[in-house]
């Protein structure tokens, strides 16, 4: 099995709203699926660091113009379908409303309520992520 280190980000409004993004349908990794941010760390990057770089990529997005970037949970992962497992790396990422954004990569971005995600297909890490973040979503607004 593969071990593959990633890095992502549960960007987030003010009004606790966050960004996700919809893969396109020729990604390496888990197609037409609903997912966060992010991607793989280089063997030489801290999570930190290759967060940046993916942001950088996939939205153009400075993480240091950030109001706010906290780490939220680092948890392990299995997927046997892909043959890979590693560590998951999750920060919490406050965004300016004020910000542009330019998706780079994947067939589109959106923003919505972490209390509206239940019919999202969403890929499997992702997915217990999310639920997870939806669980204290009442105690980040603001």
């Amino acid at each position: 099995m593969r071990n593959r280190n990633v890095a992502g980000a549960i960007l987030y409004r003010s009004n606790g709203d966050i960004l996700l993004q919809e893969r396109s349908a020729d990604a390496p990794r888990f197609a037409n699926k609903i997912s966060l941010f992010g991607g793989g760390l280089k063997p030489d990057e801290t999570p930190l660091q290759g967060l940046t770089r993916e942001l950088r990529e996939e939205l153009d997005y400075d993480l240091n113009s950030s109001i706010d970037c906290v780490p939220f949970e680092t948890i392990s992962y299995v997927i046997p379908e892909n043959d890979e497992s590693g560590l998951y790396h999750v920060f919490l990422v406050k965004i300016d409303e004020m910000q542009t954004l330019k998706l780079n990569e994947g067939k589109r971005m959106f923003w919505i309520s972490p209390t509206t995600i239940d019919n999202l297909d969403f890929d499997p890490v992702n997915k217990i992520i999310i639920k997870q973040y939806s669980k204290s979503y009442p105690r980040r607004n603001g």
